[in-house]
């Protein structure tokens, strides 16, 4: 069952029902970059404790990607789609499904050389559980 909910989405999500999936498709990080914050995550993935859901976005920003690890969500690369070659899956829980493939130490290298690296979530990236499984 779809169900879409009119208003701003900061206001009214912790209102909804508990989705088991999500499609996240906001404006970009530089048009209304509160949709990517890592304190929205957090709002977020506290919102869905109670159910296992899975948000896709189209994004494969290493920023986002960053946000999403550091708020506490396991995070896979997407999809191709259009013309992204990646979109981001990113999950509640840790997916046993093999259709997952789960951001690895390859991608830590490339977030630590990346310009969009925050000294004050470093820490919660890199020990993030999926990067020791």
């Amino acid at each position: 069952l779809f169900r879409s909910i009119e208003g701003d989405f900061m206001k009214t999500f912790a209102d909804a029902p508990r989705p088991d999936e999500v499609f996240y498709d906001m404006f970009s990080f530089q048009t209304e970059s509160r949709f990517w914050l890592e304190e929205t995550f957090v709002d977020l993935l506290k919102f869905f404790a109670s159910k296992r859901t899975s948000l896709y976005t189209y994004s494969s920003s290493t920023r986002i990607r960053a946000n999403l690890l550091a708020a506490g969500f396991f995070v896979s690369s997407g999809v191709s789609m259009g013309p992204k070659s990646s979109t981001t899956v990113a999950m509640n829980f840790k997916p046993q499904d093999t259709r997952y493939t789960l951001l690895d130490h390859a991608w830590l290298k490339r977030y630590d050389v990346s310009h969009v690296k925050d000294a004050r979530q470093s820490h919660r990236v890199r020990n993030h559980p999926q990067f020791s499984i």
